[in-house]
C-alpha cells in the first residue's frame, strides 16, 4: 500500500477493518434476549430504559449520566436493539481505523499501521466484548478516544475539543484523554503557552461534565426513589445501589493497593492486554519511549479507573493507543533486527485476531493459546533469520 493514492489506501484500510468488525460480530455470542445472561442485573437494562424515554429522568449513577448513546438509540428510526448494535460495532470499527491513522501520523509504513488495528481488533476486551454487550456506551467511547486523539495528532483542536465534549456525554472517563491536548503536542517538558491552551481546549469538556451531574442528581442513595424501581435498575454492582466515592474507595480501590492479588494482576496485564505485554518492557527503547510518554496521562488515568470500579479488562483499554503505537515501533525495531518484513506483523495480528474468533462465548483465547501463537510465530522468525530464509530483497514476508 505504500505507493497507493491516499483514497486507495483509505478503501483498503476501510474494508480490512470492516471485514474485520464483520468476523467479530458473526462469531460473538450477543447478550440480547434469550441470552442466558441477558436478565441478569447488569448496565445493559440501564441504558436500555433511559432509550426508552428515561434518558433524563433515570438517577442511578453513573449510567444517568451517560446519555449520548441511549439519546442517539432513542432517535434513530430502527429498533432499539438494531440502533443498540450499529452503534456499538460502528465504535469498535471508527476506533480500529483512527489507531490505523495515528499510527500514518506517527510515520508508520501502512503495513505496520495496518498491522497495530488487527492487534487492536485482537484485543477481546475492547472489540468482542463491546460487540458483546452491545448496549454498553463503551464501544462509542473507544470511536471517539480514537476520534479525539487523531484530530489532535493533526492539529484540528476546534474539532477534538467538541469531540471531547461530546464525548463526555458518552462516558465520562473520554476526560482522560484532555491532557493529550497538551502531551501530543508539546516539544518541550513544559510550555506554558501551551498548557493554557490544552486548558481552553478542554474547558468545555469539563463544564458539560459538571453540567450534566448538576442537571441529573444521583439517586443511588434515596431509597424512596429506588423503591420505584426494579432491581435490574437500580443494581450498580453485586445487587448494591451504592455509588459514593468512598464506598467505591474502600470496595475496590483499597481492598486492590492493600491485598493485592494474582487474579488481580492477570486482570491488569494478560486478560487485558494479550500478548502485547511482551512489547511492554521493550518501551524503554527510545522510539517506543518518545510515543509512550506522550500517552502516559491516558495510560495512568484509564489504570486509576480500576481504584473506583470492579472491572478492569474493560477499563483499562481505553489505553489501547498507548500500547498499540509504541508497540508498533517495538515491532519495528524487532523487525530490523529479525530481517523481517511488515507484513509479518500482520500476519502475527491476523492470527491473533482469528484466535479470537474460535469460541463465540468467549471475549478472547485463553492467555497460554495466545502466548503459544505469538512464541511459535517469533521462533519462526528466528529460524528463518538464523538459515537466511529471507525473500530476495531482504525479508521474510
Amino acid at each position: 500500500m505504500t505507493d497507493l493514492p491516499a483514497w486507495r489506501e483509505g478503501l483498503i484500510v476501510a474494508a480490512l477493518a470492516l471485514l474485520a468488525v464483520i468476523g467479530l460480530m458473526s462469531r460473538s455470542d450477543l447478550v440480547e434476549a434469550g441470552h442466558p445472561n441477558f436478565e441478569r442485573p447488569w448496565d445493559h437494562h440501564k441504558y436500555i430504559h433511559m432509550a426508552d424515554g428515561g434518558a433524563f429522568d433515570f438517577r442511578v449513577a453513573p449510567f444517568c449520566w451517560r446519555v449520548g448513546v441511549p439519546l442517539a438509540v432513542s432517535v434513530l428510526p430502527l429498533e432499539h436493539r438494531d440502533s443498540f448494535l450499529i452503534i456499538a460495532a460502528l465504535g469498535i470499527l471508527v476506533a480500529g481505523l483512527m489507531l490505523y491513522y495515528a499510527a500514518r501520523r506517527y510515520g508508520f509504513s501502512p503495513r505496520l499501521s495496518a498491522a497495530g488495528m488487527l492487534l487492536f481488533f485482537s484485543l477481546g476486551w475492547a472489540s468482542k466484548y463491546n460487540l458483546m454487550h452491545f448496549w454498553l456506551s463503551d464501544a462509542a467511547a473507544l470511536g471517539i478516544v480514537g476520534l479525539v486523539i487523531l484530530l489532535i495528532l493533526e492539529r484540528r483542536m476546534l474539532w477534538a475539543a467538541f469531540l471531547l465534549a461530546l464525548g463526555v456525554m458518552v462516558k465520562e472517563s473520554i476526560i482522560f484523554v484532555a491532557p493529550l491536548l497538551y502531551t501530543l503536542r508539546t516539544r518541550r517538558l513544559l510550555d506554558g503557552r501551551l498548557v493554557l491552551h490544552s486548558i481552553l481546549y478542554a474547558l468545555p469538556a469539563l463544564a458539560l461534565l459538571v453540567s450534566i451531574r448538576s442537571a441529573i442528581p444521583m439517586g443511588n442513595g434515596d431509597a424512596n426513589y429506588l423503591a420505584t424501581l426494579p432491581e435490574n435498575l437500580r443494581a450498580v454492582h453485586h445487587g448494591v445501589s451504592d455509588f459514593d466515592m468512598a464506598y467505591l474507595w474502600r470496595e475496590h480501590g483499597l481492598r486492590r493497593l492493600t491485598a493485592p492479588s494474582l487474579l488481580s494482576l492477570k486482570e491488569m496485564s494478560i486478560w487485558s492486554w494479550g500478548p502485547l505485554v511482551l512489547l511492554i518492557p521493550f518501551f524503554v527503547l527510545r522510539r517506543p519511549r518518545e510515543i509512550f510518554l506522550r500517552f502516559l496521562p491516558l495510560f495512568i488515568l484509564a489504570y486509576a479507573q480500576i481504584l473506583l470500579a470492579s472491572n478492569v479488562q474493560r477499563l483499562v483499554v481505553l489505553a489501547s493507543a498507548a500500547v498499540i503505537l509504541p508497540g508498533l515501533a517495538v515491532l519495528q525495531h524487532w523487525g530490523r533486527w529479525l530481517r523481517a518484513g511488515e507484513g509479518c506483523w500482520i500476519a502475527l495480528a491476523a492470527g491473533l485476531l482469528a484466535l479470537n474468533l474460535l469460541d463465540p462465548a468467549s471475549y478472547s483465547a485463553a492467555f497460554p493459546v495466545q502466548l503459544l501463537y505469538f512464541t511459535a510465530f517469533i521462533l519462526i522468525l528466528l529460524l528463518a533469520r538464523r538459515f537466511r530464509i529471507f525473500a530476495p530483497e531482504g525479508g521474510i514476508c
